[in-house]
């Protein structure tokens, strides 16, 4: 009987000292959960503190950019119109005969004033498309309705130039889901890049059309199109593409920055293709459902 119960509190000491044992891994594990939690707490203070500083520092620099381009927009804008206007008048001759020279003299300044004007449009609305993108908005918009309205605003510079622009739209409405701001400014742009391609007394068309889920407006312009070396490079940002036309001696890239962050703020794809002779052709491709971009050149 004294062995059974000798046994008995020896096994019962084995017991309590592994139990001690395991309590003491429990602490240590514990303390070491603790600490590695505090750790975990400290770097997400740290990362939200610079989270919240980079904030800061971006509305700031939104902020300060506003300012810059309604400053720049007020400061270049004013002087160009009050040029463009008192050159028109004496192009009018209200202040009296020109000779020839002076004729032209003036029409070349209303010119450049014009072309200053427009890069300022198109700086702006280069900012506003970027700003479209950020804010990721996606409505409704009829995409022949917009067509039609571009188109309309830019018969002036075709008669000017001699050119014809051919529409072919559906008769019935056309919707996407896109915003019609940023679809107009892409549909807008790659009609000014096709009149600027364009020869003199050449054709531009814009055509839309339904394929199967998507929407297409391609645009063509008649003309000596881009060169095949230039092709690969005619959808980067900011690059100059020599043009063929008498008219115009380059297609400036600001326009090409305008189109493809529109294009990058639809979610659309976008086809670029050209020929010597038959002239450039592009494809605006509007899903219905977003699909991501796709921008391809051949």
């Amino acid at each position: 009987m004294d062995d059974e119960t000798s046994l008995d509190s020896e096994h019962m000491r084995q017991l309590e000292a592994e139990l001690e044992t395991v309590s003491r891994s429990r602490d240590s594990l514990l303390a070491e959960v603790q600490e590695y939690q505090q750790h975990i707490a400290r770097i997400v203070d740290r990362s939200l503190s610079e989270v919240r500083n980079s904030n800061a520092r971006l509305q700031l620099s939104a902020r300060t950019k506003d300012r810059f381009l309604a400053d720049m927009n007020h400061s270049l804008r004013t002087p160009l119109t009050s040029i463009i206007g008192f050159t028109k008048v004496l192009l009018s001759e209200a202040a009296g005969p020109l000779n020839a020279e002076q004729r032209t003299q003036l029409e070349m300044m209303k010119a450049s004033g014009d072309q200053l004007l427009a890069v300022l449009d198109d700086l702006l609305a280069f900012t506003d498309a970027h700003e479209g993108l950020e804010e990721d908005r996606a409505l409704d918009a009829d995409i022949c309705s917009i067509a039609r309205s571009v188109s309309r605003n830019l018969e002036r510079e075709l008669w000017e130039r001699g050119l014809r622009l051919e529409l072919d739209l559906p008769s019935y409405a056309c919707p996407v889901q896109a915003d019609p701001e940023i679809l107009s400014r892409a549909i807008a742009a790659l009609l000014s890049g096709a009149v600027e391609l364009a020869d003199s007394n050449g054709r531009v068309s814009l055509r839309v059309t339904d394929e199967a889920e998507e929407t297409h407006v391609l645009i063509e312009s008649e003309g000596g199109g881009i060169p095949d070396y230039e092709l690969p490079h005619g959808l980067d940002r900011l690059y100059r593409v020599p043009g063929t036309g008498a008219d115009d001696p380059s297609l400036s890239g600001l326009g090409f920055s305008i189109l493809l962050a529109a294009v990058e703020a639809l979610d659309a794809g976008l086809q670029l293709s050209t020929h010597p002779e038959a002239g450039t052709a592009a494809v605006l491709v509007i899903a219905r459902q977003h699909p991501g971009v796709t921008t391809v050149i051949s």
